[in-house]
């Protein structure tokens, strides 16, 4: 074994300083003693209890909700509060569905015997398949073609024909 050699400093009663050395020889490891008792609280003081504490640690995760209490009584009836003033009309709701087609009434009177129309066209021919216009009766003012070169649905066609009736281009 090592000696352990420690430095000594020191002060006379004369105020003069003085320094030295002292070798302490270190013996031998002894025997490994008993397993002592557990520390308690009441083994040490307030003082050096409270110098064991560190620093307030971070709040922790909240925990889940408990289970839900019981109901309470129902406490009295309050008085009524005043009547509130009265809230801007609300916008107009949607048009409700068509009622039923109620019964028929009552034939009504004759009416007054009206005033002789314009004279309308002859007709509308709409060709069919094979027919050429040379199969067009002679009366007839307006030939729908549906099998011609003209890009137009049967629809279109029919469409276009009631627009120049309509106006009298025909």
């Amino acid at each position: 074994m090592s000696n352990k050699k420690y430095k000594l400093s020191f002060r006379l009663s004369d105020g003069t300083a003085q320094e030295g050395y002292i070798e302490i020889p270190q013996g031998e490891r002894g025997p490994q003693g008993e397993r002592g008792e557990a520390f308690t609280y009441g083994d040490f003081t307030a003082d050096q209890l409270e110098s064991l504490r560190g620093p307030q640690g971070l709040p922790g995760a909240t925990g889940p909700a408990g289970p839900q209490g019981e109901r309470g009584e129902a406490g009295p009836q309050g008085s009524p509060g005043a009547t509130g003033p009265a809230g801007a009309a609300g916008p107009q709701g949607p048009q409700g569905v068509a009622g039923a087609v109620g019964p028929a009434g009552p034939k009504g009177d004759k009416g007054d015997k009206g005033d002789k129309g314009d004279a309308g066209i002859s007709g509308v021919y709409i060709l069919s398949d094979g027919e050429t216009l040379d199969d067009v009766p002679a009366d007839v003012s307006v030939v729908l073609d549906p099998n011609g070169d003209s890009d137009m649905t049967v629809e279109e066609i029919v469409a276009t024909t009631l627009e120049v009736i309509e106006n009298g281009t025909y």
